[in-house]
């Protein structure tokens, strides 16, 4: 069975929160909830819940702090983070200390049970805890490794995502803001490198290049090449191959 700890100042939200798990998840046990975080990691510890479902502002200690603390005695655990304001500076400091999901304030119950869904989905072996900066070097390089491993065999984000224990909006957003470009934007450019090789150096026709690399049709193939090199794959074959 399932635990969950919801660490929440305001006993209105604290009350919401509980209820929407309950209707929805009766296999899950709720442990008695923390109202300060500094109360979040003690009850952490006491507890070792899988889930934790915590708001980024907290008396005596604000969440991430909180999530530092834990991590170190109980890496395994899945958090959560409720915060009311949407902003990405928080993304280094998430990876470091694994956050699982953000919730922007206000959410529906169904946005809620979908990252509860994804946890209970997910395999629940981690590495060892490692070094914050270490980690996020980790989390990213595996990732890309993942891609450039994969790119051709019609790659989700979602799959890049569970492969690196985050949730697929979350991981979306950090891929961004440490690549610099959006995952298909940066899957599309290692197809596209694929692709003038396979231009340069072999006669395989155009629409056979677009399958290999699994683009849906010609047309798209096309489009997403003359993105990046300014020249229809065509074009690119006359003007560089002697």
């Amino acid at each position: 069975m399932y635990s969950l700890l919801i660490c929440e100042d305001e006993t209105l939200e604290r009350v919401t929160l509980r209820k929407m798990i309950e209707q929805r998840y009766p296999h899950i046990m709720l442990l008695e909830d923390a109202r300060t975080g500094k109360e979040a990691v003690q009850k952490a510890q006491q507890f070792k819940p899988d889930i934790l479902l915590m708001d980024i502002k907290m008396p005596e200690m604000n969440g991430l702090d909180a999530q530092k603390q834990i991590i170190a005695f109980h890496p395994q655990i899945k958090t959560i983070i409720i915060t009311a304001h949407d902003d990405f500076s928080y993304a280094h400091e998430a990876i470091k200390y694994r956050i699982f999901d953000f919730l922007l304030k206000p959410f529906s119950s169904a946005i809620l049970y979908d990252c509860i869904d994804k946890i209970l989905s997910t395999p629940t072996s981690r590495p060892p805890v490692q070094p914050a900066v270490t980690e996020e070097k980790t989390t990213i390089q595996e990732a890309l490794d993942y891609i450039n491993s994969h790119y051709l065999d019609n790659l989700q984000l979602t799959d890049v995502a569970s492969r690196v224990h985050l949730s697929e909006k979350y991981f979306s957003r950090y891929f961004k803001e440490q690549i610099g470009q959006s995952f298909t934007e940066y899957v599309n450019q290692q197809k596209v490198y694929r692709a003038k090789s396979l231009l340069l150096h072999t006669s395989v026709p155009i629409y056979k290049i677009a399958m290999d690399l699994n683009f849906s049709d010609s047309a798209y193939f096309t489009k997403v090449f003359r993105k990046y090199e300014q020249l229809s794959p065509l074009q690119f074959r006359q003007k560089h191959r002697f």
